[in-house]
Parts: C-alpha cells; sequence; structure tokens
C-alpha cells in the first residue's frame, strides 16, 4: 500500500533534499518528539535557531514528516512500500534510506501514541427492540389488516464512558392511494 500525498505535503518536504545529514537527523528527531510528545511552540522556534531557518518552514517540515510516519506506521507499511512512496517524493537515496531508518526506528513508539489517542466513534453498548401489533379492536372489523411496529432503542458508548442513547419506530408504509 502507497501513501498518496497532497500538493502541499509534498511542497511541505521538498526542503528536506537542502538539509545537511546532520540538520535532517536533527529534524527528523523533532518530527518524532512532535508526533509522540504533542505539539509544542519551543520544538519549532529551538529548531529554527539551530538550523537557522525561518520558523515556518521548520513548522512545514516537521508536518511533512509528521504526516509521512504516521500514516505509514497506521497503515503499517512495509519497508518496500514506504521506499516507494518516498520514491514518489524523487529524493536521493540517501536521504530516503535516512527516512526508512527513521521510520523503522520509531514505527513502535508512533503506533502506541495513535492507539492510546482516545477514539471519537461510539461503540455498540445495547440494543433493545419491541414488535407492537394491534390485535383486534371495536373500530376495525374482523380481518382488516395489521400494521405492526418495531420500537428500536440503541444505546453507545464512547471512551470517555459517556452514553447515548437512540429510540426510533419503524412502521411499514401505508398503500393507501
Amino acid at each position: 500500500m502507497l501513501i498518496l500525498f497532497s500538493d502541499k505535503h509534498k511542497q511541505d518536504l521538498s526542503f528536506l533534499t537542502q538539509l545537511s545529514e546532520e540538520f535532517l537527523h536533527e529534524l527528523c528527531q523533532k518530527a518524532v518528539e512532535f508526533i509522540v510528545d504533542g505539539g509544542n511552540e519551543k520544538i519549532f522556534a529551538a529548531a529554527a535557531r539551530t538550523l537557522q531557518i525561518d520558523e515556518a518552514v521548520i513548522r512545514n517540515l516537521i508536518d511533512g514528516v509528521s504526516f509521512l510516519l504516521v500514516e505509514s506506521s497506521k497503515l503499517q507499511i512495509s519497508e518496500r512500500d514506504f521506499n516507494d512512496s518516498v520514491a514518489a517524493l524523487s529524493y536521493p537515496e540517501p536521504l530516503a534510506k535516512a527516512l526508512l531508518q527513521l521510520y523503522l526506528d520509531n514505527r513502535g513508539a508512533i503506533r502506541e501514541k495513535l492507539a492510546s489517542l482516545p477514539a471519537p466513534i461510539p461503540h455498540y453498548k445495547n440494543l433493545e427492540w419491541r414488535l407492537e401489533a394491534q390485535v383486534a379492536s371495536r373500530l376495525h372489523p374482523l380481518g382488516a389488516e395489521v400494521e405492526p411496529a418495531f420500537t428500536l432503542r440503541l444505546a453507545t458508548s464512547n471512551v470517555p464512558a459517556t452514553q447515548t442513547a437512540m429510540q426510533g419506530v419503524l412502521a411499514p408504509a401505508s398503500n393507501d392511494a
């Protein structure tokens, strides 16, 4: 499975080719810190001072490398697929190898961080249902059509232990013309 890069990500990552290997390694470590420890404005400012580059460029580079590492870790892509994805960016071989090594060294920590994030998707908790049908009535003659109705109640829960219940009635459509 290959990672598809948007034009913005390609633009953010294009500046990597202009960095020396030493600065590249430091910038990649900052990107891993950014993923694992969360966003901190001090990371961008310190890296900008160290690399003598504009802070906005550093922010875009770290965002781009973070996207590459997070998507690769989330999809658990193989080394071959990672290399093929990076090849789409037309990087020189030493840069591609450095990024691959960074991915291999840190994918476990990144996956742990991704797993620890709360999932916003509600999970099934309970489903209650009831079938209602009128069996007899003085107003309707014998042999009249029975109209059943299902009452459903779906209970879900989110990770922070909040519960939500939805209730609805399903009744057949009437054929009155």
